[in-house]
């Protein structure tokens, strides 16, 4: 059986080993530097292999500063039609008359700016929420030099 001395002993040794091992490693790295590839080399000017992956559902611009996506598209209960968009406001970009065809609700899911409805400004950051009336405009400017993504929800009648 182990006496209490004894037990002492062990873990001052493995204390002591611990921290020459842990110094020693420390030092090793300190005078090798931090090891890596470094930059690579800069592509010739008529080098174009380009990458041929596609997006399944890619942005296209839909108006000035305006890109968007269709998201869901479905049938929704009778004589209703739901649809999901992802709409992008470019950094320090002006989207004006945004028209989707329905009611609208919008989730700002990342970026700042102010939308404009009916001439009444409302700020925007992310978790804020705004809706649009079927058959109105409105206006999103983005004053940040972060794209605003926007996610809308679409209810409109067959």
């Amino acid at each position: 059986m182990n006496s209490a001395p004894d037990r002492l002993l062990s873990v001052l040794l493995h204390v002591g080993l611990s921290l020459v091992l842990l110094t020693s490693g420390c030092q090793k790295w300190q005078q090798r530097g931090q090891k890596g590839t470094g930059l690579l080399p800069k592509a010739a000017d008529d080098e174009k292999n380009f990458s041929p992956f596609q997006p399944a559902n890619p942005y296209a611009q839909t108006a000035p500063g305006l890109l968007s996506r269709k998201v869901f598209d479905a049938p929704g209960p009778t004589g209703m039609h739901i649809e999901v968009q992802d709409l992008l406001v470019g950094p320090t970009q002006r989207a004006e008359n945004i028209k989707l065809v329905g009611t609208l609700v919008l989730d700002v899911r990342s970026g700042s700016g102010v939308v404009i409805i009916d001439g009444q400004r409302q700020q925007l950051k992310p978790g804020s929420t705004f809706t649009i009336p079927d058959g109105k405009s409105f206006t999103v400017e983005n004053t940040t030099n972060e794209a605003i993504q926007l996610r809308a929800y679409v209810v409109r009648v067959e």
